[in-house]
């Protein structure tokens, strides 16, 4: 591992050293959560080992660890009794399809452009029909946010989760009209478009507008809790690669494809995270997903996509994951808080299949293998993909345009309204990406024109010493395809706050000038108010590919968090407006305004392809100490009453000890004459679900307690051994500089 990386991890590991930001001022660095930290440490230890770059959109892998920091704090909506009655039946209506699967008509799901008019027609009208009765749309779309949603997301029961809850949708729309079926939506189908924005989904005969307030289509106008329904799609996130799913497809185990256990490229979770991103507007927050009925299509598609995995999936009735990061909703034994005493090991026992179907998207010669003229053969990959709106935009008019970001400006769930919010200036300063090169400006050289050469060309400047080193380039550094400006040279810049100590966040992008070598630019943030109390919040840039740029800090503009608190005492630094925060950014009292270099924040946007997590220096939380993983309850040492029978040629004696539990198990009932543990038996006793622990005598291999209650056997793939700190399979010299590096501790 080369020096650079592993000093990466150790500023990540062990916090950069106080002074960064002295003196008072109404902005200033502070601590975050020690769930976000260990999350992204997470990443770091599995995937840094593997590879020196990420391998994934950098802004889909934070998202997931913002949204387990805040999702579980998003507060649920209070249902009338009338919508309360109503899901009870619901639920109940639906355990009885259940228990009766196989019995009655299949019901076929399609992907949304297979719907023929009159089934599209019939879809949009029941939608329409349950959001205007009694608002039971809105109680249906309460039940992702809350107690009823803990085993939702980040764990295998993400996917018992989901097929439960959309079958109680498709049930609920099926009052209205009994054919209606729920659709699915595969976006691997626009994920080949130069612009999927081009798609015919997001246009009013389909799926309405993408672009800020929905307001054509079958869903225009809808608001939920008074709140406008919103899309930005494009702006941010990635959509399905067919890549994405055959690497899903190639697992046999379910923890290789959910949270914690699955690598990025395998995590069908993390995937339709990237997607909700892409939709963005209500999809870009957990708690509020659910409000837009593109979520359930989508997930209708992940569902698809996991029963066809469960086709090749090794035991799939029994198969569960031994670990799911300390979280009991996502046992196989937990409520899944949906249908009244009902698990996801109940899920897994029954077949589906018996009441839904998935209709699989045809391949294709010609056009008219596709089935539907809402899809057209793709000749280069032989697979059908979506028709478009008029003539495709290319990558580079994706990026141009006056089409704005669309905020709803809502606090804690249903306070919306703009003067809540205050504005902070930020300064980005961006290198243009290593594969631009020409921008058509030739250089004139008497007599004549030079064509071969661009006076914005990287080679005219790489003669100089300095730009080289900031613009350096390694063997390995990646290559990124979520990119949405790619061949223009205009991109774009994300700013993006999420708020730690109130529920809000925000979204805006600033343009960037791709033909200079280094260039800045000063985009505006809203945060939360700092009325009655401070306000704690992450902030982040990101661009248009989806990296992170790096956060610093003043006095000396080092790298930091980009995790601020912000209050009215000191200096102030942000705008009551965003007119006010011009006032700040720049000094009008001048005949030609300049900037202030003042910024509380900056980001420094590269195209190196370094571990962004690794320079940020977190503050932790001062008055938590860092959680500290304890094994399974199955996995300690028991101080117990154990009867020791010793057995000789002429003589048995028996003697009864308190004394820890010893190894006294007939090796008939060991899992293997190599794994065990030194303080209990194996085999005969029976385990607690989710339990795991090391095989001593061979490090490479570790065992699991799986439905049942009984334990089973793994090998870690080739080169690693069982990290039972981390329960993951890791390398050894990652489990060595963590204990060097423990050993040290975070600032306070």
């Amino acid at each position: 591992m080369a020096l650079y990386h592993m000093l990466a991890l150790a500023a990540f590991m062990v916090a950069a050293p106080p002074g960064r930001h002295q003196g008072l001022a109404s902005v200033q660095e502070t601590y975050i959560e020690w769930d976000y930290i260990i999350c992204l440490e997470d990443i770091m230890l599995r995937e840094y080992s593997r590879q020196d770059y990420v391998p994934y959109n950098e802004e889909v892998l934070e998202y997931a660890c913002i949204e387990k920091l805040l999702y579980p704090r998003a507060q649920k909506p209070v249902l009338t009794t009338t919508q309360q009655n109503w899901l009870n039946q619901l639920l109940e209506k639906t355990r009885t399809d259940i228990t009766q699967a196989g019995t009655r008509p299949i019901r076929i799901r399609k992907e949304y452009r297979m719907l023929s008019a009159t089934e599209r027609t019939a879809f949009h009208n029941a939608v329409n029909q349950l959001k205007n009765d009694a608002g039971k749309y809105n109680a249906l779309a309460s039940l992702h946010v809350g107690s009823t949603s803990g085993s939702a997301h980040r764990g295998p029961a993400f996917f018992t989760w989901h097929r439960i809850y959309l079958l109680l949708f498709e049930n609920a729309l099926r009052e209205y009209n009994q054919n209606v079926v729920l659709p699915y939506w595969d976006s691997s189908l626009d994920e080949p478009l130069e612009n999927p924005k081009s798609s015919i989904l997001w246009t009013s005969g389909y799926l309405g507008n993408g672009d800020g307030l929905v307001t054509s289509g079958p869903f225009a106008g809808w608001t939920s809790n008074g709140v406008p329904l919103i899309r930005n799609i494009q702006e941010s996130g990635r959509l399905l690669k067919i890549s994405d799913i055959e690497n899903v497809l190639s697992n046999r185990r379910l923890g290789e494809i959910s949270f914690p256990n699955a690598e990025l490229e395998d995590n069908l979770e993390l995937h339709s995270f990237g997607v909700q991103l892409w939709v963005g507007g209500d999809m870009a927050r957990l708690s509020t997903a659910a409000n837009d009925p593109v979520y359930f299509l989508l997930h209708a598609h992940t569902d698809c996509v996991w029963e066809k995995f469960r086709q090749n999936q090794t035991d799939p009735q029994t198969d569960w994951p031994w670990r799911y990061e300390g979280n009991g909703n996502h046992s196989a034994n937990a409520f899944l808080g949906l249908i009244d005493n009902y698990r996801s090991a109940d899920v897994l026992t029954v077949d589906f299949t018996g009441i839904y179907q998935c209709e699989e998207i045809p391949v294709c010669l010609t056009n008219s293998d596709c089935l539907s003229s809402n899809l057209r053969c793709d000749a280069n990959s032989g697979t059908c993909i979506t028709q478009t709106v008029g003539t495709p935009l290319g990558e580079e008019q994706s990026c141009e345009g006056t089409v704005g970001y669309q905020n709803n400006y809502c606090l804690d769930g249903n306070d919306c309204n703009v003067a809540n919010w205050v504005y902070l200036p930020i300064e980005i300063v961006y290198n243009r990406p290593p594969d631009y090169g020409t921008y058509n400006s030739r250089p004139l050289l008497t007599p004549t024109w030079v064509f071969s050469q661009d006076i914005y060309s990287p080679l005219r400047f790489n003669r100089s010493y300095p730009y080289r080193v900031v613009m350096r380039q390694r063997p390995n550094n990646p290559v990124y395809r979520d990119c949405k400006c790619r061949g223009s040279d205009y991109g774009r810049a994300y700013i993006q706050s999420y708020g730690l100590s109130y529920q809000g966040s925000y979204r805006e992008y600033v343009p960037v000038d791709r033909r200079l070598p280094v260039s800045s630019v000063v985009g505006y943030v809203a945060v939360k108010a700092p009325v009655g109390g401070a306000s704690r919040v992450l902030v982040r840039v990101y661009d248009d590919c989806g990296r992170i740029c790096t956060a610093v800090c003043p006095p000396e503009y080092a790298n930091c968090s980009g995790v601020m608190q912000v209050d009215q005492t000191g200096t102030k630094g942000y705008g009551e407006d965003l007119e006010n925060a011009l006032y700040i950014t720049w000094d009008f009292e001048s005949s030609v305004p300049k900037t202030r270099d003042n910024f509380d924040l900056k980001f420094y946007c590269t195209f190196h392809g370094d571990w962004p997590f690794g320079a940020m220096g977190y503050i932790p939380d001062p008055n938590v100490d860092k959680p500290v993983r304890t094994d399974g309850p199955g996995e300690k040492p028991l101080t117990t009453t154990t009867t020791t029978i010793r057995t000789t040629p002429t003589t048995t004696t028996t003697t009864t000890t308190p004394t820890t539990t010893v190894l006294i198990e007939p090796n008939t009932c060991f899992i293997s004459a190599e794994c065990y543990i030194n303080y209990e038996p194996t085999g005969c006793i029976r385990c607690q679900m989710g339990d795991y622990s090391p095989c001593l005598d061979i490090k490479e291999q570790f065992r699991q307690c799986g439905l049942g209650d009984v334990w089973h056997i793994h090998t870690c793939p080739a080169g690693l051994v069982w990290d039972q700190q981390t329960l993951v399979c890791n390398y050894e010299y990652w489990m060595e500089l963590r204990k060097y590096f423990s050993r040290f501790s975070f600032r306070r």
